[in-house]
């Protein structure tokens, strides 16, 4: 089984629904960068999708581990940083840290053409590798929303790109109804849950889920 050796950061950022992070004062980050960029995507068209790193630049021999960060609705990709502030815990867990714009559409497909899941797994994550140079397993985090995106993904993609996954305050209820806010929305694939059959899948409404993936390390 592959362990999680970077906890620290995953269940911090998890616990309390991860929003008691907010304008709390970290570790220092001096030596943490924090850059953005955009790019277009099939899945998200006419759009230009905003997207964050944070990355450790000093003392790095080799590339950290990836965990990707899925907002929860209304939120943006800079909420893991400008709110969360979790590059201050960068250096200490020893990862770097991806976040995405994916609008208010639950990171899988929709009925207005839009599927943010697809395009994190086909877009985000080939940009991810060539910025960072990390071409291993990635984790996710997420919290409402965005918990539910992380584990759908996760459940998708399996423990063989996945090493962990952590997702807050996702919600059984969520999973079941996707919360949509119109059923007029709702895509042939709404309704999706995290395949529960999976070793890794676990869901606790309204809490916190840390868990690593079995699998190769």
């Amino acid at each position: 089984m592959a362990t999680i050796t970077r906890r620290t950061l995953l269940a911090g950022a998890a616990g309390a629904g991860g929003l008691a992070l907010a304008g709390c004062r970290g570790p220092d980050a001096s030596d943490v960068a924090v850059r953005s960029g955009s790019l277009r995507s099939s899945h998200w068209p006419g759009r230009d999708i905003h997207w964050q790193l944070a990355q450790q630049t000093k003392d790095v021999t080799t590339p950290a581990p990836v965990v990707v960060v899925l907002h929860g609705k209304g939120g943006d990709a800079s909420h893991a940083f400008r709110i969360m502030r979790l590059q201050e815990h960068v250096r200490s867990a020893g990862v770097t840290l991806a976040s995405v714009d994916g609008g208010d559409y639950y990171w899988h497909a929709r009925r207005a053409g839009v599927d943010t899941g697809a395009m994190v797994v086909e877009d985000f994550l080939p940009l991810v590798r060539r910025e960072t140079g990390y071409h291993g397993r990635v984790a996710f985090l997420g919290w409402s929303m965005g918990g539910y995106g992380s584990l759908l993904l996760a459940s998708e993609l399996g423990p063989d790109r996945v090493f962990a996954v952590v997702a807050s305050a996702s919600g059984s209820s969520l999973m079941c109804r996707v919360g949509t806010p119109r059923a007029a929305e709702i895509s042939p694939r709404d309704g999706r849950r995290p395949t529960q059959s999976s070793p890794y899948w676990r869901s606790r409404k309204n809490s916190s889920v840390s868990r690593p993936l079995r699998g190769r390390a």
